[in-house]
């Protein structure tokens, strides 16, 4: 495993580091398209004439919980790397699928979104870890966790009045770039892909 170097000064000397700056990014655009997808999806399929929402949320959680609790061991067995990229193609690839939204599919949207969230979420957390130094730890899950709710806001916030001008097709085709972005970004970090 690689180590970032010895750093002072506290979270923002660590944040300077390319560990976690790739880091945060890569965060901040996973969690942008997360919140997208739990502001629009709702509004989304109620305009298209569906009644009710809440199958998905009911299938995002049910995913969610089966991969974490029964397939947990996927990560360490198949390289943290390997499967926090592949759970963000699966990312992009829900939200995508929902630019063209098929309200009957709402249950389906929501156990791809849940499946894909339920491995990335800790195969990326463990990433991080792995590659920093035990002293920075700590600051480094302060990044993960303040990065990812950063994106959480400026998702719906910033795609709220692409939604509003252009649609929610569009906003949706737009997160889906940006978790595709995030992907690369992934593929290519050297620091986080020595630790997968």
């Amino acid at each position: 495993h690689t180590h970032a170097p010895e750093a002072r000064g506290g979270l923002l000397a660590v944040l300077r580091q390319p560990l976690a700056h790739q880091y945060a990014l890569i965060l901040v655009l996973a969690g942008a398209g997360f919140g997208a997808v739990f502001a629009f999806q709702q509004p989304y399929a109620l305009a298209l004439g569906r009644a009710r929402a809440g199958s998905f949320f009911v299938a995002y959680a049910a995913a969610a919980i089966l991969v974490r609790v029964g397939f947990g061991h996927v990560p360490g067995r198949f390289g943290r790397h390997r499967v926090a990229v592949g759970a963000l193609l699966v990312y992009a690839a829900v939200v995508l699928a929902m630019a063209d939204m098929r309200p009957s599919w709402l249950a389906l949207y929501g156990a791809g979104f849940g499946l894909a969230h339920g491995v990335f979420y800790p195969a990326i957390n463990a990433l991080a870890i792995t590659a920093a130094l035990p002293s920075e730890r700590g600051r480094i899950t302060a990044i993960f966790t303040g990065s990812f709710s950063l994106g959480l806001w400026l998702g719906p916030t910033v795609l709220g009045g692409v939604a509003e001008r252009d649609g929610y097709p569009t906003a949706f085709v737009l997160a889906a770039a940006g978790i595709l972005v995030a992907a690369l970004l992934l593929l290519r970090s050297p620091e986080l892909r020595a630790a997968g």
